[in-house]
């Protein structure tokens, strides 16, 4: 969510990041490792560079990138708004809204099925940033099959599918173990209403020390295309497992 805010401040947008997690100076010091590309943990060594980096990329800018954050619990749509166009009224015009997350967010109503709301705040949200005409980015996590998985799917959105449904432009992120290791990721769209979907970009760099995000070195394959790949790599693996098997048989007899 920070590197989608990030790339719109530089493309001279309005930016709103909301979070409920996160502490601010967490957020602020990704967006100063997007812009000087100086590793999280390495910017506390860096503190000149830092400061002079980012210093000059804000006496170049005339819009804005507000971080705000608001309470995990008992926040609603209707807070959100209030702030947003409170915004608006000191004439600040929010380009575009990123909500991080939109599981944090509780409905105005109340549900006696515990994932009931869910589909309704993401229905706000969605009137809400209709109604200020700006872009709205929201993230949800996977449930427990997506940990861990090569592809997550739609039907592994935590809680309400009605996230999912909801949602205009929906893509995943997925890490095996392995991926994790080399800061690589599996991004795969899931639907679109304004373009093609159902594609995968398999192991694109996705380094979340230094927030780079890049899927320009790995083409993009349908999810049969992936489907096989995936069958392959298995059958492989198996291969691999049963030749260990039997060269350390081998060796244990003689």
């Amino acid at each position: 969510m920070t590197k989608i805010g990030n790339t719109a401040y530089n493309a001279g947008k309005n930016v709103v990041q909301i979070f409920f997690e996160d502490n601010p100076k967490v957020i602020q010091r990704k967006h100063f490792t997007c812009w000087t590309g100086i590793e999280l943990n390495e910017l506390s060594n860096h503190k000149e560079k830092v400061k002079e980096i980012v210093s000059k990329i804000q006496s170049e800018r005339t819009n804005h990138l507000i971080l705000k954050k608001f309470p995990s619990a008992g926040t609603t749509m209707s807070h959100i708004e209030q702030y947003l166009r409170k915004l608006i009224s000191e004439g600040i015009i929010p380009d575009i809204v990123l909500l991080d997350y939109i599981d944090c967010v509780v409905p105005t109503r109340h549900f006696t099925d515990e994932y009931a709301g869910e589909g309704d705040v993401m229905r706000q949200f969605e009137t809400l940033i209709a109604e200020l005409d700006v872009a709205g980015w929201t993230a949800t996590q996977g449930n427990r099959s997506s940990i861990g998985a090569a592809l997550v799917e739609g039907n592994m959105i935590g809680g309400s599918i009605k996230k999912g449904q909801i949602g205009h432009f929906v893509f995943s992120i997925a890490k095996t173990l392995q991926q994790k290791e080399d800061g690589r990721a599996t991004l795969a769209i899931l639907k679109s209403r304004f373009s093609k979907d159902g594609l995968i970009f398999e192991d694109i760099i996705f380094n979340n020390g230094t927030l780079v995000i890049d899927t320009t070195q790995t083409s993009n394959v349908s999810f049969l295309e992936f489907g096989k790949h995936e069958d392959a790599k298995k059958s492989e693996r198996v291969i691999e497992a049963l030749e260990k098997r039997q060269s350390f048989l081998k060796n244990k007899v003689q």
